[in-house]
């Protein structure tokens, strides 16, 4: 493709009706409205072909961007640091993307209360009643979450944030427990609570709505079994988001000047 025409295609390609793009956003509060229509056309063909997996992985992706964009994100811990951040739900097996949510920043001055939950049900939406595993790190576990799951017959393995309220006193770190030890909370409801010490004065809390017991591993350092069932499903997304940066689909080229779309 010559230079002239990419740029003749760029000037004129649009997915959406311009005249009315500001009348959309507003109503609908998307800020992409621009490409949401396109954008549900590639989503309806990842729910549509995902099918096996036992377990998905919820988490955030950062796609590397530096065009002119209203919602570009800054995330100095990923490799692209600048791009769009994305939520994704990936196979933790086969690492097939199940569903996407562009997260295009907070909507006027209105806060996103509950963000977490609220990603997590909706990207779940397509897998409900399936009785698959959902594994989260501690920005999304919560409870809460864990009840509105089994609601729809999903379960969910997380790690939690200390200062969660639902945490007991006696799971919280401190310098009287054992190092290797592990503390075990159960729930009427079916939810599992563990308490790990992987060193002197620390501890790690995961929540589980899929384990019931408090087996663990017969090693010198006793892991439970809740931990290596997370330390084997938590990288879905970021074994995807490795291979999109391994085989990418851009086509820089040295005499066209005008970046390609992503």
């Amino acid at each position: 493709m010559s230079l002239q025409r990419f740029i003749r295609i760029m000037r004129a390609l649009r997915f959406d009706d311009k005249s009315n793009r500001t009348e959309r956003i507003n109503t609908s509060g998307n800020q992409a409205a621009a490409v949401q229509d396109i954008f549900e056309l590639f989503l309806a063909k990842y729910r549509s072909s995902y099918r096996c997996g036992s377990s998905v992985t919820i988490d955030e992706q950062l796609i590397s961007f530096h065009g002119r964009c209203r919602f570009i994100m800054y995330i100095p811990s990923k490799p692209g640091k600048y791009g769009l951040k994305m939520w994704v739900m990936a196979d933790s097996d086969t690492y097939y993307c199940a569903n996407v949510q562009l997260c295009a920043g907070k909507v006027g001055n209105q806060p996103d209360v509950g963000q977490a939950t609220r990603v997590v049900l909706e990207l779940a939406e397509s897998i409900q009643g399936s009785g698959r595993n959902i594994s989260t790190d501690n920005f999304f576990t919560s409870y809460k979450l864990a009840r509105d799951l089994m609601d729809r017959r999903l379960t969910i393995v997380g790690t939690m944030r200390s200062n969660r309220k639902e945490i007991p006193n006696q799971m919280l770190p401190n310098g009287d427990r054992s190092l290797y030890s592990s503390t075990f909370g159960f729930s009427r409801d079916g939810a599992t609570l563990v308490s790990y010490v992987p060193k002197r004065r620390k501890a790690v809390v995961l929540l589980s709505t899929q384990h019931r017991d408090d087996t663990v591993a017969n090693d010198e350092k006793a892991k439970p079994e809740i931990i290596t069932y997370y330390n084997a499903t938590k990288s879905g997304a970021d074994v995807l988001d490795k291979l999109v940066r391994t085989y990418t689909c851009k086509r820089p080229i040295k005499r066209c000047a005008t970046p390609l779309l992503p």
